[in-house]
């Protein structure tokens, strides 16, 4: 639905599937973040709406990536910012 918040709770199984689809699963089987190229375990790994719910996203596979915590606290700090800045032009 447009507009509400995902209620998807995502197991381990789908973070493995999403990082495979992605590339982002390096020999030693941890999980590469796109955001700052860092390994990190799977567990650590963070589900990110490529587009977000804001911007009609989805679950969809191909909508979804992991980042590690620092770099998806980074993505929604700066999202909220550029909403603030297109709100006050």
């Amino acid at each position: 639905m447009r507009g509400k918040r995902s209620k998807t709770s995502f197991t381990k199984e789908d973070k493995m599937m999403i990082a495979r689809a992605r590339g982002q699963v390096d020999i030693f089987g941890n999980i590469t973040c796109p955001g700052c190229g860092r390994s990190f375990p799977i567990d650590i790994m963070e589900i990110d709406h490529i587009n977000p719910f804001s911007k009609r996203g989805s679950d969809a596979p191909r909508n979804l990536q992991l980042l590690c915590p620092a770099c998806n606290r980074k993505k929604s700090f700066q999202e909220i910012n550029q909403a603030k800045t297109s709100t006050s032009n």
